[in-house]
């Protein structure tokens, strides 16, 4: 059970890849947060996805299962819980009504990269010591998934571009959407690669502003995970904030360059063999809105990303 957005499951991706080897014959269901559920799915860490915000996870914390839900939940061997469950609701629900193995570790990441703080309780839970590379997620997309991408995105792909995403699960870590459409403007006109910003559903502002400034046309939005997850993979390249969408870039091998600002780069950082991070002078946001183009145009260049491929 892991809840929590897209950069939530994928920093515990790599612990979850871990119980899946450990446990190679058994039927594993995952329970995440429903946006989440096909890009789990999509994983292979399980057998089955199912939603954390259906009614029987609410009961489930309020202690109010239907008898069939309870039936459901005492059928497992084993449970994994990376849930908030302050109240200790769910540890004592299984503790009395079940005869599955219960193991839990807080979600809240204080003092070591998220990554490591999710690997840390294998040691005990699993006799598993994790090694340099199973600390390093990584998230395959399927020969299917790239092959439908490239025929509903043949002009998308046809020059694979760099994807840019302003948006973030908190505006105060966002790099203003100025800097970043000066940003694209600047890779075009210098390395003549095609620039696309791709913006969720919660980036209604911020895709207002690209249009108003004349990049409506450059903008693909309301993408699912696996299809965000595809087309970040095919790309040249990618730049965004502290965000889980910067973390998927991570995870699918994207050419990455992250800006951070307010946020803990030594917890949050994403992870990957072709990660640039870019941190403001200082952890607030005014600080990030200061960070000149500059600067992270340079860490783009450096990173290889405008090198025309082909």
């Amino acid at each position: 059970m892991r809840g929590g957005a897209l950069g939530d499951f994928l920093v515990t991706l790599p612990a979850l890849a871990l119980i899946r080897q450990r446990h190679p014959s058994a039927r594993i269901t995952l329970a995440v947060s429903s946006p989440v559920v096909k890009l789990a799915a999509m994983s292979g860490v399980a057998d089955r996805c199912v939603s954390l915000d259906a009614a029987w996870a609410g009961r489930l914390f309020g202690n109010t299962l239907q008898p069939d839900e309870a039936t459901w939940l005492k059928g497992f061997s084993v449970v994994y819980s990376f849930v908030h469950d302050p109240d200790a609701r769910v540890r004592t629900w299984f503790s009395a009504n079940s005869a599955a193995g219960f193991r839990q570790t807080s979600p809240l990441v204080a003092d070591r990269h998220a990554v490591d703080h999710f690997l840390e309780p294998l040691a005990g839970w699993l006799d598993i010591w994790p090694d340099h590379a199973s600390r390093m997620y990584a998230l395959t997309v399927p020969a299917p998934i790239r092959g439908e991408l490239a025929t509903r995105f043949p002009a998308v792909l046809a020059s694979p571009p760099v994807w840019i995403h302003p948006g973030s699960g908190s505006v105060t870590k966002n790099w203003p959407c100025r800097h970043f459409i000066a940003l694209a403007r600047r890779i075009r006109a210098e390395s003549g690669i095609p620039v696309l910003f791709c913006i969720g559903e919660a980036d209604g502002a911020l895709a207002l502003e690209l249009e108003q400034a004349g990049e409506g046309t450059y903008m693909l939005d309301n993408l699912n995970l696996p299809d965000l997850a595809g087309l970040l993979a095919l790309g040249a390249g990618y730049v965004g904030n502290d965000s889980g969408v910067s973390h998927l870039a991570a995870c699918v091998g994207a050419n990455s360059v992250v800006v951070f600002g307010p946020s803990d780069e030594r917890l949050w950082a994403p992870r990957g063999r072709q990660v640039r991070v870019v941190c403001a002078a200082a952890r607030t946001a005014a600080a990030l809105a200061a960070l000149p183009v500059d600067a992270v145009f340079d860490a783009v260049r450096q990173s290889g990303m405008l090198t025309k491929r082909g």
